[in-house]
């Protein structure tokens, strides 16, 4: 399908507030960044908030075909082989170490180490399917 031709300039200068609707996600707020003929570059003013979570998702991971690798297991050993044998097997010369003083480290307790999961009500997916049928 080939792009709309659009003939009239885009009246925004670098520095100015917008508002720019994405399937999907909604209105997001940006600052015009740069411009370029019919291009526009944007800086998305979004604190952590669920219209960041879905452009985050939109940006670098929706629509993304994940290829497939055909590898016979003949292919796979003689490609790990050849890494073998490329790496080679000589070992640098060990230096004299002096050591150093050891400074005992105060540890945390393993409790504070742990990070509850949070359980989201909806997921992002299906928020975004819902934005798009609003759309």
């Amino acid at each position: 399908m080939p792009t709309p031709k659009c003939d009239h300039a885009l009246a925004t200068k670098a520095g100015e507030k917008a508002r720019i609707f994405l399937a999907e996600i909604g209105f997001v707020a940006a600052t015009v960044v740069r411009q370029s003929g019919r291009f526009l570059a944007v800086h998305f003013d979004l604190p952590p908030c669920l219209e960041r979570d879905l452009l985050v998702r939109k940006l670098f991971t929706a629509r993304l075909d994940a290829t497939t690798v055909n590898a016979s297991a003949l292919s796979t050993t003689s490609a790990m082989l050849m890494s073998i044998w490329a790496t080679g097997t000589t070992r640098p010369e060990p230096q004299a170490v002096t050591p150093s003083p050891v400074v005992p480290v105060a540890k945390l307790s393993a409790q504070s180490r742990v990070v509850e999961p949070i359980k989201q009500a909806q997921s992002l997916a299906e928020v975004a399917a819902q934005r798009k049928i609003a759309a």
